[in-house]
């Protein structure tokens, strides 16, 4: 990589996702990695994995930048503020993935982002990682899981669909 602010900003991302299991990046202004907050993941299928070593080479990096543009990209399409989405680097064993999200400041606020995204079933803390935050316990419904199924065979009408939620690839 060559020595840039968002490769600067990429190094950082992965060597927090390496060192405390994950970190997010929004697509605010700065791109600063958070480790606070709530966050809870995309219906967007798009998902990247590599092998540790693999953490800091340039591919990553493209694919991070990828990544952050296709959050900004749903953000727009859904209407909302762009600084709410971004993308967030995990590592689980020897691999690192990198998964769209959208990030919150309060709970109450992602358990109700969470329940209108209609396939997630928990919130993540981002400083109890290793605690999910299941919907049903707080009152909300937790999304269904035959949605991709739904969506693939084209029966929308079994399936909550929403303009804002929901993009449509074919």
């Amino acid at each position: 990589m060559k020595p840039t602010l968002e490769a600067r900003i990429y190094a950082e991302v992965a060597g927090r996702a390496l060192a405390f299991g994950h970190c997010v990046t929004c697509c605010d202004i700065f791109n600063t990695p958070k480790n606070d907050g709530y966050i809870h993941f995309l219906r967007e299928p798009r998902e990247a994995r590599w092998a540790i070593t693999q953490a800091f080479t340039a591919d990553s990096f493209r694919h991070w930048k990828h990544m952050m543009d296709l959050a900004e990209e749903v953000a727009i399409e859904r209407g909302h503020d762009q600084c709410d989405y971004g993308v967030a680097v995990i590592r689980i064993a020897d691999n690192i993935h990198m998964k769209l999200v959208r990030h919150y400041y309060s709970q109450h606020s992602a358990l109700n982002g969470a329940e209108a995204e209609m396939t997630e079933s928990s919130v993540y803390e981002m400083r109890a990682w290793d605690r999910p935050i299941r919907l049903e316990d707080h009152g909300k419904v937790p999304g269904t899981d035959s949605f991709w199924e739904c969506r693939q065979k084209g029966e929308y009408e079994h399936i909550p669909y929403d303009d804002g939620y929901n993009r449509r690839n074919d």
